[in-house]
């Protein structure tokens, strides 16, 4: 059943395209050496002249411009790659591990308490997770940000962005198992006297694995949108990095502190960006772009999981009935029923 995953075209466009992108990153790391700080944001030619300052736009040398800093957006983006969608799936899958520990208790041992993780989940589902999240890691990420090691800040980040789903996902999870329970094998296996550590792991996790795995797609892409809200709100997800500008070669400026993202993953340069997008407009282009991208192929793995464990093809068209006007014989009128007396006779 799962090789039926391979046959779809969706589902193969979109796998290909996250290894390619998570494949380059990581080699290109290994081969690359970070950039060098530079020692002045101008730029002079060879014969010594002024002909800019960084960040520097799109040209022949920097494909996608670059950076206040002069590092190149082409670097950025393709470093970022790894940590953008490794944090995806590292926070979507510990979502999944705790929402299927916790919807299993709540569908066996805790089930009267089930009402109340319904409650529960239903104010998660109204709430605006990304200005959730914000209100909790912004006084670590941001505001205090030099008080947290970067280990501190990584961990808090992790939690906060597993936990802020976990109500919702134990419920669904949770009615997925319950209506497996309700099926006449599990009635079966249970009068033939098997315990319920045997249904859940013979009878009720392979029913539900293909749901599982749709789950777990569905799970990155609702991160990557999380990432790229909290993008938005100017936090950084990989770590905040302080840099001193010095612009003090300009007349009347001062050096001042920048943020920028130090695992230069892409919600994080777009934070970094949202503030110059009228000025620099492609330092922040590139990585929406990517992240939209990447966005739009864990939809295509999704589509192309439905398509193989749920039979839902995508794009289908339902065609409507068209009622046929011709053949329909002749209308019914009061000469077409046959009476046994003339009494019954309805004039």
């Amino acid at each position: 059943m799962v090789w039926k995953i391979f046959k779809e075209p969706l589902f193969l466009m979109g796998i290909l395209t996250i290894f390619f992108m998570l494949t380059v990153s990581i080699f290109y790391s290994l081969f690359t050496e970070p950039p060098q700080p530079l020692k002045s944001i101008l730029v002079y030619n060879e014969n010594g002249q002024l002909i800019g300052k960084h960040p520097l736009p799109p040209s022949e040398e920097y494909l996608l411009g670059t950076d206040s800093q002069g590092v190149s957006m082409v670097y950025k983006i393709i470093q970022g790659a790894k940590y953008t969608i490794g944090f995806a799936i590292i926070v979507a899958l510990l979502r999944m591990i705790l929402s299927l520990l916790a919807s299993i208790a709540f569908s066996t041992s805790l089930r009267k308490l089930r009402p109340t993780l319904k409650s529960f989940s239903d104010s998660f589902t109204y709430a605006p997770s990304a200005l959730v999240v914000y209100i909790i890691l912004s006084p670590v990420v941001v505001i205090y940000s030099w008080a947290f090691t970067g280990p501190e800040k990584v961990l808090l980040t992790f939690t906060c962005l597993t936990l802020i789903a976990l109500p919702t996902l134990t419920f669904i999870i949770s009615e997925e198992v319950t209506e497996i329970g309700k099926h006449e094998f599990i009635t079966s296996a249970r009068s033939l006297g098997s315990s319920r550590v045997q249904i859940l792991w013979r009878h009720v996790v392979p029913f539900l694995l293909p749901r599982l795995f749709i789950l777990f797609a569905q799970q990155i892409v609702q991160v990557l949108l999380l990432f790229a809200h909290l993008g938005i709100l100017g936090l950084f997800i990989g770590g905040t990095n302080l840099i001193v500008e010095d612009s003090s070669l300009e007349m009347g400026n001062q050096p001042e502190m920048i943020s920028s993202s130090l695992s230069y993953e892409w919600a994080g340069l777009i934070a970094a960006a949202r503030d110059v997008i009228n000025i620099y407009p492609w330092m922040i282009y590139p990585p929406v772009i990517a992240l939209t991208l990447t966005i739009l192929a864990m939809i295509f793995i999704v589509e192309g999981l439905k398509s193989a464990f749920l039979d839902k093809k995508p794009f289908t068209i339902k065609r409507r009935a068209v009622n046929q006007t011709k053949d329909q014989g002749d209308p019914i009128n009061h000469e077409s029923f046959e009476f046994l007396n003339d009494n019954q006779k309805i004039m």
